[in-house]
């Protein structure tokens, strides 16, 4: 029985060492040869915003650009991404729909303000738009500069 918990325990130690060795590294180059430990409290969020309105027309590049202009903008003065994509989702009736999308990349602090923020963003585009959702995806990143 100890020989199995030996084993066991040498596993779980290997794994957990294979699981984590990414987190942490030595970065070593001609300007900075100190241990450099990246950043673990950025946030990034993605939001995905659907360009197919209920009458069948679609947010026009421009009305996209005055939006970005007059509500992610201001939000996000640090920065953010856009980015063109093509998604597809299925509906309530089980049908394949598919839509240009924009991609809005934003990394961040995490605060309440900024929870905000990204929540203002987001029902505004769907009360300008129409829209019934937008996708929004958060996580945890590292950051190396």
């Amino acid at each position: 029985m100890r020989v199995i918990n030996k084993y066991f325990f040498a596993l779980l130690v290997t794994v957990c060492i294979i699981q984590f060795s990414g987190c942490f590294y030595l970065k070593t180059d001609s300007e900075d040869t100190g241990t450099f430990l990246p950043t673990l409290d950025e946030t990034q969020t993605e939001l995905f915003f659907g360009l197919s309105k209920p009458d069948g027309t679609s947010v026009s590049e421009y009305e996209w650009t005055k939006f970005v202009d007059d509500y992610i903008s201001p939000k996000f003065i640090d920065g953010f991404t856009v980015v063109d994509a093509h998604g597809q989702w299925m509906d309530e009736d089980n049908k394949v729909l598919k839509e240009n999308t924009k991609l809005v990349i934003i990394i961040y602090k995490r605060s309440r303000e900024m929870d905000a923020s990204i929540a203002s963003v987001i029902d505004n585009y769907k009360k300008l738009f129409q829209q019934g959702s937008v996708l929004k995806v958060t996580s945890t990143v590292n950051i190396e500069e």
